[in-house]
């Protein structure tokens, strides 16, 4: 799969799939559990060309789930000091981060920040 293809915009979705490709692999070498459903989410995003709109709107709106189950998964992978997908989206200085709204940074902040508020309950 092609980073560099004419189109900017595509070129910063593959980069972000291959990003979040290297995530999972490290996620599953660590021997943590994985969102294969949620993975496939993506993987259909990314072939429509949706992903990083996709990923956006899911923190555009985001808000602290009643249940911890999500929480759970993402303090696990940051306790073992790997990134979560929020973390990849809103690395500055990446192909996609022009693409990335503020609101969708803003929302994956609070995701994040109550997922290390939930690491002592691990």
């Amino acid at each position: 799969m092609s980073t560099t293809p004419s189109d900017a915009r595509l070129a910063a979705e593959n980069a972000l799939w291959l990003a979040l490709q290297d995530r999972r692999k490290q996620i599953r070498a660590a021997g943590l559990g994985f969102g294969e459903r949620q993975h496939l989410k993506l993987a259909e995003a990314h072939a429509k060309g949706e992903l990083i709109k996709k990923l956006c709107e899911a923190m555009e709106n985001y808000k602290r789930p009643r249940d911890d189950h999500n929480l759970r998964g993402m303090a696990k992978a940051m306790n073992h000091g790997l990134e979560t997908w929020e973390e990849v989206l809103i690395s500055p200085g990446k192909p996609w981060s022009p693409y990335v709204s503020r609101a969708a940074v803003r929302g994956a902040r609070n995701s994040i920040a109550d997922a290390k508020a939930f690491i002592p309950y691990l």
